[in-house]
This record gives structure tokens, sequence and C-alpha cells, in this order.
């Protein structure tokens, strides 16, 4: 059991993209870093209103109804919000979901967009390459790399280093001030409008596009910004969720943890045996008709459990290395040690084989503990 603890500590040491000692959680109605302050290291915010105007030296990774970032942040972003604005410089790739999206600033990766409005400012400057998924896009600002966009409306103002593909279901237009120095490929109801003055160096490439078509294939990297945007939601709403355990259950959940770290075994066999009856129980309750509300309950209990195993497991794998790390006799469950271990999880899962076990045997003891713990209650 110890080799396997030390093997997971150090896999998750070498592939950490976060430091251990080094990140700011914040959360609650309005969270504001005025320009005058800076974090050292990795920036969690999750706000009705996010306001970050002071230098992260880390990643920054935020969520809220209005989020606006002018301060400069040395890694990556990950935003999901209803307005979004990226007005500081960023290091880092930048990831984007949200309603109304503007940036005006350099960014030295790539961007990655999903949201409704998106409107990239003259002074922006994109240094890698740029995906689009959105109703009405605009670029006034330069893009070194490559554009690839599909949503409703293109316009280009500014410049584009490498090549552009589009699919836009409304059009596709040119100011006079743009500038496509690779070849232009796009898809659209009708031919784009070129302003005098713009400039495509590489030639056009244009198929109309017809709105019954289903056939059409959208190219991978698309496919991929969205998938990339998809998960970082997904990571954001399970550190939320990580968070609140930490705020208002983090006796109860450490009790777990050192439940199952003390007799692994025992919890996985009883995660396997919840997991198979549980499901069972509830088909057959549902079978009668007097039994579908009790399984329809029974169905959404185990639901439950199977989140909370999920945001659990990270936060125990972050336990487990931060008391390697300390050498302490016992667990410790920290805003750090927890946060981080639900990202370091994920990174463990992509190892094949070791990983997946890893998760596996994880996942099986943290929902063995919680369901035999809930079932106690239950029947008390």
């Amino acid at each position: 059991m110890k080799r396997i603890v030390g093997l997971i500590a150090l896999i998750a040491i070498v592939g950490a993209p976060i430091s251990v000692n080094a990140a700011t959680l914040a959360s609650g109605q309005q969270y504001s870093l005025s320009a005058q302050q800076r974090v050292e290291g990795s920036l969690y915010a999750v706000a009705g209103t996010t306001t970050i105007g002071g230098a992260v030296s880390g990643d920054v990774i935020t969520a809220g109804g209005t989020v606006s970032l002018t301060g400069s942040v040395g890694g990556d972003v990950l935003a999901v919000g209803g307005t979004i604005q990226i007005l500081g410089p960023v290091s880092g790739d930048v990831r984007v979901a949200g309603g109304t999206i503007t940036l005006n600033e350099k960014i030295a990766q790539d961007l990655v967009v999903a949201g409704g409005a998106v409107h990239i400012l003259p002074a922006a400057s994109i240094q890698g390459d740029l995906l689009i998924a959105g109703g009405q896009v605009v670029i006034d600002g330069d893009v070194r790399g490559s554009v690839r966009m599909i949503g409703g409306q293109l316009t280009i103002n500014g410049s584009v280093g490498g090549d552009v593909w589009a699919r836009a279901d409304q059009a596709v237009e040119l100011g006079s001030t743009a500038r496509v120095e690779g070849k232009m490929t796009y898809k659209a109801p009708q031919r784009a409008r070129l302003m005098d003055g713009s400039a495509i160096r590489g030639g056009v490439a244009y198929t109309t596009l017809r709105k019954t078509m289903v056939n059409d294939r959208t190219p991978k990297a698309i496919l991929w910004a969205v998938a990339g945007v998809i998960t970082g939601i997904e990571l954001l709403a399970t550190l939320g969720f990580a968070a609140l355990i930490l705020w208002r259950r983090r006796r109860m959940a450490l009790e777990v943890f050192e439940g199952v770290r003390t007799d692994l075994w025992n919890s996985i066999g009883k995660g396997f045996a919840y997991g198979i009856l549980m499901p069972i129980a509830a088909g057959f309750l549902m079978m009668s008709f007097i039994g579908i509300f009790p399984g329809v309950l029974l169905f959404m209990l185990l639901a439950a459990l199977a989140l909370i195993t999920k945001v659990s497991m990270g936060m125990l794998f972050g336990a487990w290395i931060a008391q390697k790390i300390g050498k302490h006799a016992t667990l410790r469950l920290t805003w750090v040690s927890g946060l981080g271990g639900v990202v370091r999880i994920k990174f463990v899962a992509l190892i094949p084989i070791v990983g997946w076990l890893i998760v596996a045997a994880l996942g099986l003891g943290i929902f063995g503990a919680i369901a035999s713990r809930v079932h106690k209650e239950l029947t008390a």
C-alpha cells in the first residue's frame, strides 16, 4: 500500500501544472483584486461579479455573471460567465465561454472562445491561433496565427497572419483595413463582402452553405476547441463544488477520507456492492406502481452520490499528496490540497492502465464509504 501511495504522489508532483504551495481561492457575491495587489501563484475565483485588476503570476480560473480582467496574467486564463472582458495581457492560452466576450490586449498563445457576441478590439494581439464558436464575431485586432470560426457572422477588420477557415450561417465580411496573409476558405449562404482596401494574399475558396445540409464536416480544430471549453467548464464546476465541501463539510469529508485511507480494500468492496445493488433495487421499485416514487428517489440519490464521489476523489488524492510531502501521520485537507487534487486527478486519469486503475480504486473507495455512511444515517 505504501508503494502505491508513493507512486501516486510521484506522478502528481511530476505532472502537476499548479504549485502545491501557491494558490489563492475566492468566492462570494463579489470578488475584487485591485491594481495595487498581486497574487503569487494561481487564482481561483467564483463570484457573481469578479474584477481582477492586479497581477497574477500563475493561472486564472474564474466564473461569474460578470468577469473583468484588466491585470496581467503569467499563466493561462479559463473564464466562464455572462459578460467577460479580457483587457489585460496574458502570457499563456485563453479559454472563455460566455454571452458577451470582449478582448483588448496581448495574448501570448492561443485563444479559444465560445460565446454569443465576440469582439476582439483593435488593440488586441493574438500571438497564436484563434478558435471561435460564436454568433456575432468581430475581429478588429491582429491574429498572428490562423483563424477557425463556426457560427453566425464573421467580420474581419484587422490582420490575420495565417489561414482563415469559417462556416458562417449568416455572412462573412472583410473591412477596408482587413489583411489575410494565408488562404481564406469559407462556407456561407452568399459570397463574402469585401470592402475596398481589404487584401487576401493566399487566395479564396468559397462554398455555398445551404441550411439543409447535414453532412458538412466541421474541422477537427473547431471540435477540439469546443471540447476544450466544455472540459474547462466541467473542471470549473467541479472546483466550485469542491470549494463548497471545503467550506461547509470539511470535517465530515476528512472523516470519510481517513476511513478510506485506513481501510481501502474494504471501502472498494462496499463501493462495488453499492454500485451494483442500488441501480438494481431502484429498477425493481420502478417496476411497480407503488414503488415508482421511491425508485426515482433512489436513482436521484445514486446520481448525487456519484457527483459527490467525483469531486471527493480528487480532494482525497490531494490530501494524500500533502500528507506524503509533509510526512504527516494523518490526512490534512486544506484549500490548496483539496482543489489542487481535483486538478491533478484529471492528469492521472490520462495515464493508460495505471492511471485508470488508480482513479477506479479511489472512486470505488470513496463511493463505498459515502454510500455506507448515508445508509447508516437513513436506517438509524
